[in-house]
């Protein structure tokens, strides 16, 4: 071997060696120094922490009917890094969401390796998207909150965002409790970034929300807002809301608000339309209000019902101004001063109490204060302090004028009258519930303070009851039934604020039913009616047509009044429930097929031995009845009598006679003065009582009823 042969050999020994000292020096550079570094790395690039979204809850009305749930949904993202024709995806795109293609493709030269396309489309867009087989499209699947009902209980409920967090409504009060708590997954993914699961990786579950279980009775809300529409395009009104409630426990059966907007599309509306009025707007109550200045007369004393006043042939000046009555009336009654609604009248009662007083009884109804309840948004409402007033403020005040409340207020200070004189919390959710059904938190009646005594309330409602019977509220009435109320008309002030509105009003009506013991109150306010334009006229029937829909419908808070106001023989549309008991399931079936019922059977047994609804219960033909079949029997041999229910009042004799099984149908409505069989007669298959109430709708029975009380009026 030649010298060039030998340097040769050395300079590639010495290359070699060069090489495999800078792959060794690399090796010591990267797994010894800077061993760490690259381990982080590496995890970055080969593993990646997903995500794992908790379930939202359900809100549920008070029968469970679901009114908000989930459904599966896929979204669309991209990898620029992978889009071979970014023009052509952004044309697709932009056609298909109606969207100018450079919008997308310019997040495509933005930093990142992940761009929303579009969120939650339906399976037919789906399809339509997944059939363009793009690559570097991928799909995410997610959670979209689904509003079966679209606009009932709109404003209610609320709506969430893209994300699913609550943005209004009870979604946004309870939005803690209902998005419950994400987990996470640790995942490594391969060259091509798919996403591998391995059972060694850390994982932590999500913890699905909570459900809601409101007061709301779906049905109750479906018919008020039905009607409250209806009333809207009858009187051309701009706007109006609807509130039923339980007077004894606070819940709300329903609130419906006009105009509405469907839950599933909330962007496409006016944000006005979003907007509780029942909670969130102020107006001049009127004539409504009028029962702060009767319920503080009564209680302070310084009225009786029977007092004579003079109301000045229906007009009295204030300060240099004079108010009117819509009549011209002269001496009236007390009594009589609320049924016809003087101004004067209430006025002079409202002088003899004094404004401290006056002042004391409207805060004590909840007026100028927040209800509390569990919703977003309530507003206080206005009322002055004493200290402010003007010359006028005690006169105005007593009429409904210079006092600013919610509809909310207003329904709760009526229900303090229906139940006997407490201010009650009002409620509209029940419970929070797990995914298992387990009740998390049950929210109870609440009451906030006694505002007057029994004794006062029951004047109060005999008044109200007379308002309606006689009075302004007469287009509120009902057949068999006494329902008390109070009807009100203000005029709007100008939008300038330079005075009142001669041509735009605000109508209502609250009322509740029976008024010997009410069960539900309601009321009905439009913002602007056209024609007609009075509380009386405008508001009054709206709450009737409601009412008569409630009491006939055979499930409900108010299911078992409807006998009360059905007319003796009056059977085509209810059936009484056979008894079945003892009876093979092809008999039972039949029995219920010949009365126009439908059978639902329950359990492998050869014969009934129970049935809901029980027999002699009267029910809407088409009811379903749930037979169970064993080897039990639900009733005993022995016979059993028909009580004696003469004297007492309509709903408790109801009550004794359902403890019987027997169906019952009412005339009239007050104290039962007869009844059909007579007391102590057996009980048979099929047999109907006939009760006979006290004459002229009950104000007979109610006026002895509240007098009595009256005797032993004492204060709070």
């Amino acid at each position: 071997m030649n010298s060039n042969q030998g340097r040769r050999t050395l300079l590639v020994i010495a290359l070699g060696f060069c090489v495999w000292s800078s792959l060794v020096g690399r090796l010591f550079f990267i797994q010894i120094l800077h061993n760490r570094e690259y381990c982080r790395k590496s995890k970055v690039q080969h593993r990646c922490e997903l995500v794992l979204n908790a379930r939202r809850g359900n809100i549920y009305d008070r029968d469970g009917t679901k009114l908000v749930f989930n459904l599966p949904v896929k979204s669309y993202y991209a990898v620029p890094q992978e889009i071979e024709n970014p023009q052509r995806l952004g044309d697709m795109f932009g056609k298909f969401l109606n969207r100018p293609s450079q919008s997308i493709i310019r997040n495509f030269y933005k930093k990142g390796s992940f761009v929303w396309l579009t969120r939650k489309m339906g399976p037919v867009e789906s399809e339509l998207i997944e059939s363009w087989s793009i690559p570097g499209v991928y799909a995410l699947g997610e959670m979209e909150r689904f509003y079966p009902g679209r606009s009932m209980g709109c404003q209610i409920i609320g709506f969430t965002d893209v994300d699913n967090s609550g943005l209004e409504g009870l979604e946004l009060q309870f939005d803690e409790q209902l998005c419950g708590e994400d987990g996470w997954a640790v995942v490594q993914m391969d060259a091509c970034g798919r996403k591998i699961p391995l059972a060694e990786y850390p994982r932590e579950e999500p913890c699905d929300g909570h459900s809601l279980v409101l007061t709301i009775q779906a049905t109750y809300q479906a018919i008020a807002e039905q009607e409250l529409e209806r009333g809207i395009q009858d009187t051309r009104a701009r706007a109006g809301c609807v509130i039923l409630m339980d007077p004894v426990t606070g819940e709300i059966l329903a609130m419906a608000n006009e105009p509405r907007y469907d839950l599933n599309h909330p962007g496409r509306v006016l944000p006005e339309w979003r907007r509780n009025r029942a909670i969130t707007d102020m107006f001049e109550p009127g004539s409504t209000f009028k029962i702060v200045a009767a319920a503080a007369a009564l209680q302070e004393e310084t009225q009786k019902p029977e007092d004579i006043i003079y109301c000045e042939e229906g007009q009295i000046e204030v300060c240099g101004k004079i108010i009117h009555d819509v009549e011209e009336f002269g001496w009236l009654t007390f009594q009589r001063v609320i049924e016809k609604s003087s101004n004067v009248g209430v006025i002079k009662v409202a002088r003899k109490l004094g404004e401290k007083i006056f002042f004391d009884y409207a805060r004590a109804f909840g007026f100028g204060n927040l209800t509390g309840i569990q919703l977003p948004g309530e507003a206080k409402g206005l009322l002055a302090h004493p200290k402010t007033w003007s010359g006028m403020s005690l006169a105005s005040m007593a009429i409904g004028h210079e006092v600013a409340v919610t509809p909310l207020q207003l329904v709760c200070a009526y229900a303090s009258l229906a139940n006997g004189g407490t201010l009650m919390k009002p409620l509209i959710v029940r419970y929070i519930v797990d995914g298992r059904g387990n009740v998390v938190r049950n929210f109870s009646p609440s009451p906030v303070r006694r505002v007057i005594s029994p004794e006062t309330a029951a004047v109060l409602r005999f008044f109200l009851a007379k308002v309606v019977e006689s009075g302004t509220g007469k287009m509120a009435r009902m057949k068999g039934l006494t329902v008390a109320g109070k009807t009100g008309t203000a005029y709007k002030l100008k939008e300038n604020g330079s005075g009142f509105s001669s041509n735009k009003f605000v109508a209502s009506f609250c009322g509740f039913f029976p008024a010997e013991s009410p069960r539900l109150v309601g009321l009905v306010i439009l913002d602007e009616p056209r024609s007609p334009h009075s509380g009386g006229r405008a508001a009054a029937p709206i709450f009737r047509r409601i009412a008569e829909r409630i009491l006939y419908l055979p499930k409900g808070p108010c299911a078992d009044l409807c006998l009360m106001t059905s007319e003796p023989g009056d059977t085509s549309q209810m059936v009484v429930v056979p008894s079945l008991s003892g009876l093979d399931s092809s008999a039972a079936v039949h029995q219920l097929q010949q009365r126009g019922l439908v059978a639902e059977l329950e359990g492998d047994g050869l014969r009934v031995y129970h049935q809901q609804p029980q027999t002699g219960l009267l029910v809407a033909r088409g009811e379903t009845v749930l037979v169970h079949l064993g080897d039990q029997r639900a009733r005993g041999s022995e016979p059993s009598e028909i009580p004696h229910v003469v004297g007492l009042t309509m709903r408790e004799a109801i009550r004794q006679l359902r403890q019987k099984e027997l169906a019952v149908r009412v005339s009239g409505s007050g104290l039962v003065v007869r009844q059909t069989p007579k007391a102590g007669s057996s009980i048979g298959e099929g047999i109907v009582c006939h009760l006979e109430c006290a004459p002229s709708g009950g104000g007979q029975s109610l006026m002895a009823v509240a007098s009595s009380c009256y005797q032993g009026v004492s204060k709070p």
